[in-house]
C-alpha cells in the first residue's frame, strides 16, 4: 500500500480565509450534516468548540460562532474553521483527477478509523467520540497519595486507535502506559473521508485519508493563556498514491462585528490573521483583539544539513515546510468567490484564482 503520514502542528501548509454574509451562511447551513460528538477546550481565556468531523471553532448546537474570547464574555472571534486536504489521484484510465476533503459549513469527514484495505469503521461506534483529559486526571492517575479516580476519557483512552500515550514509572518501579497530556487540557479524536456519501459539499471521490486530531491548551497568564494548539496526523490508507497534496486550514472569522474585518498574513511568522478595520468594534468596543493561525510545524521534506521537528522529536536531513500561501475569498460567485467544485478548492489551495489564473 502506498501511504504517506504527516504530522502537522498548529496549522498546516496554507491558510484560507472566507468572508460570507449572514444570508449566504444560512444557505450554506442547509447542507450541514449532523455532528456526532463535540467538546470545548476551555482551560484558558479562549473557549472553542471542537468536533470529531474536521470542524472546529463553530458552535455545533447553534451553528453560530464558536471561538469565544475572553471566555464567558459572549464575544466571539471566529464563526467556523476546518481542515481542507486536496490532491491528485489517478483514475481507472491512469489520468490524474482532483480529490478533496473539506470542513467548511458542511463536513466531508466521518468519525472513526480506517482499515488497511481502505474501508472505514462504523462512525456511530461510541469509541470514536471526542476525548478530553485534564491536569486533574493526570494527578489522580499518577499521585499515589491521591485517592480520586480519573475521568472516563482518561480511563478509556483509545490507544488502539492512535491516541498518543507516554510511559509512566510508579514508585515501585512498575511501568504503565498512560494518556499523553499536553498542557493542562488535551482533546483527541480521529476521523476519515473514506465514505463517498459524506462528500456532500464538493462532490469529489474520497481521498481515503485518516486524520488523528489533537488539541491542547495551558492554564497560564500571558500569551499562552490566549492560545490553543492543534496537531493533525494525516495517514493515507486508500491503497493509492495521492500526489501534489496540499493541506489547509479554512476559516470564516467573525471578529466581534463581522462587517469590518480585514485579513492578512505574515510570511516570516507563517501566520494568517484577522483584525478590525478600526480601533473600534461594534461588539468589542475600543481596542478590539485580533486572531491568528500560526503554522508552527508543517510537513517535513528532505533538506540535507537541516533539522526538522516531527512528532515531538528531531529529524536530521529534513526541514518543516512553512506557510506557503495565503488566500481569502468572499461570499459570491466571482473569480475570488465561494468554492463549488473540487477544482475550485484545489486552485485556492495552490494560490490560484477559481479559474486557475495566478494571483498577482
Amino acid at each position: 500500500m502506498n501511504s504517506f503520514k504527516f504530522k502537522l502542528i498548529c496549522l498546516l501548509i496554507m491558510c484560507i480565509f472566507s468572508f460570507v454574509s449572514g444570508s449566504d451562511k444560512n444557505v450554506k447551513n442547509i447542507k450541514k450534516v449532523t455532528i456526532h460528538d463535540q467538546a470545548q477546550i476551555d482551560v484558558n481565556q479562549l473557549l472553542g468548540w471542537f468536533t470529531n468531523e474536521g470542524s472546529f471553532f463553530r458552535n455545533p448546537f447553534t451553528s453560530n460562532s464558536g471561538l469565544e474570547y475572553p471566555k464567558d464574555s459572549n464575544k466571539y472571534l471566529v464563526y467556523a474553521s476546518g481542515l481542507w486536504i486536496g490532491g491528485l489521484v489517478a483514475n481507472d484510465q491512469g489520468v490524474d483527477e482532483v480529490r478533496v476533503a473539506i470542513a467548511e459549513y458542511s463536513y466531508e469527514y466521518n468519525p472513526g478509523t480506517m482499515n488497511a484495505d481502505g474501508s472505514w469503521n462504523d462512525p456511530e461506534d461510541p469509541r470514536f467520540r471526542l476525548y478530553k483529559i485534564t491536569r486533574e486526571d493526570y494527578i489522580a492517575a499518577t499521585d499515589e497519595d491521591d485517592r480520586t479516580t480519573p475521568g472516563d476519557d482518561w480511563l478509556n483512552w483509545p490507544l488502539a486507535d492512535g491516541a498518543p500515550a507516554r510511559e509512566w514509572l510508579d514508585s515501585e518501579g512498575n511501568m504503565y502506559t498512560i494518556p499523553l497530556l499536553l498542557g493542562d487540557q488535551t482533546l483527541w479524536t480521529v476521523y476519515n473521508d473514506a465514505d463517498p456519501t459524506v462528500h456532500v459539499n464538493m462532490g469529489s471521490k474520497p481521498l481515503g485519508v485518516e486524520v488523528q486530531q489533537l488539541a491542547w491548551g495551558f492554564d497560564r497568564a500571558g500569551a499562552l493563556g490566549s492560545t490553543v494548539f492543534t496537531k493533525f496526523t494525516v495517514i493515507n490508507k486508500s491503497g493509492h498514491d495521492i500526489t501534489d497534496c496540499y493541506f489547509s486550514i479554512w476559516s470564516d472569522p467573525d471578529l466581534g462585528d463581522s462587517g469590518d474585518d480585514f485579513v492578512g498574513c505574515d510570511s516570516v511568522l507563517s501566520m494568517g490573521f484577522c483584525y478590525n478595520a478600526s480601533n473600534y468594534d461594534g461588539e468589542y468596543g475600543e481596542a478590539p483583539p485580533a486572531v491568528g493561525y500560526d503554522f508552527l510545524q508543517g510537513p517535513i521534506v528532505l533538506s540535507p544539513g537541516d533539522t526538522a521537528n516531527y512528532n515531538f522529536e528531531k529529524r536530521t536531513g529534513y526541514k518543516n515546510l512553512p506557510l506557503t500561501s495565503f488566500v481569502y475569498y468572499v461570499g459570491s460567485n466571482t473569480n475570488n468567490g465561494n468554492v463549488y467544485t473540487p477544482q475550485d478548492v484545489y486552485n485556492y489551495m495552490r494560490a490560484l484564482w477559481r479559474d486557475g489564473a495566478p494571483m498577482t
